[in-house]
């Protein structure tokens, strides 16, 4: 049988999950969804979370060939801006390059909370909660992050970065005690097939909503093409990639290095791709 029929059939057969960048943002970073959303932020911050608005979430270009950043979601609570970002995937150099892209965009987006001329002594208190997969069970389910000195004293008490370790909320899920398991019932459903979703919300209004609407994007024949398109697509930059790496010489990088950036592809993007520094990517196309 014809392997790209094979593929076409298994493709058929993918339920896309809610870890799954499109849909996350599609469901839970969805404006209709707030009330799904503040239940959400509550159960993994444990406080009430109200939004006040949605905001912008592209962050500011300084040049004019530099590519817009765009962050899964930023919003105005009370008192207080919330960035939230998913994150696949990481581990090893990845995992290192894709928090130092997250402190950036955090970073920026703290900057831009502050106007000119305000007075500094104003505290402008930010959140940026990481949900990431790929960290590894051995790691703590939840980490607070602050800038501050190797005795813990805080440089800025009003900035804080939370890093929910998915693959940990697996281990859980599967091996802990029911009390703790409910703790993490609401992380775990982004990473549930069809048949979790539906024994596990089983009772629960909003998780019962987002199971309705995971499950009619999952019917949806035109989002199911163009996340076949993206697989597609991503296998063949995965294939480009193992080659040029086979080939072990810098010849192999360079050619995979401007094929990329004939794609649109930043930089930076290839540097987390490759596992190797923007610098040297800028050393071979400069030759």
């Amino acid at each position: 049988m014809d392997k790209t029929l094979n593929n076409e059939k298994e493709i058929e057969k993918i339920f896309y999950r809610g870890r799954t960048d499109r849909v996350f943002k599609s469901i839970l970073c969805n404006e209709k969804n707030q009330r799904m959303l503040e239940w959400f932020l509550s159960l993994t911050l444990e406080k009430p979370i109200k939004i006040v608005k949605y905001l912008r979430n592209e962050q500011p270009v300084n040049t004019i060939v530099e590519k817009v950043r765009i962050v899964d979601l930023l919003v105005e609570l009370e008192g207080e801006i919330l960035h939230l970002e998913l994150n696949n995937n990481l581990d090893g150099k990845r995992a290192k390059s894709i928090q130092r892209r997250n402190y950036i965009y955090v970073s920026s987006d703290y900057v831009s909370t502050v106007d000119r001329g305000e007075d500094y002594s104003k505290e402008h208190k930010m959140i940026a909660i990481d949900l990431s997969y790929g960290l590894g069970k051995s790691k703590p389910q939840k980490t607070h992050y602050y800038v501050q000195s190797a005795k813990g004293d805080k440089y800025i008490e009003d900035l804080m970065i939370l890093v929910m370790n998915m693959d940990k909320v697996e281990e859980i899920w599967y091996n802990g005690t029911n009390e703790d398991k409910e703790k993490v019932r609401h992380l775990k459903m982004l990473n549930a097939t069809k048949e979790e979703l539906i024994k596990m919300s089983k009772g629960d209004e909003i998780m019962e909503e987002f199971t309705e609407q995971i499950v009619t994007l999952n019917e949806n024949q035109h989002f199911r093409k163009l996340m076949s398109d993206e697989k597609a697509a991503r296998m063949w930059e995965n294939t480009e990639r193992s080659l040029a790496r086979e080939e072990g010489h810098e010849e192999g990088y360079k050619d995979f290095i401007k094929r990329m950036l004939s794609k649109g592809k930043t930089i930076e993007e290839i540097s987390d791709l490759l596992d190797i520094t923007i610098s040297e990517i800028e050393r071979m196309i400069s030759k």
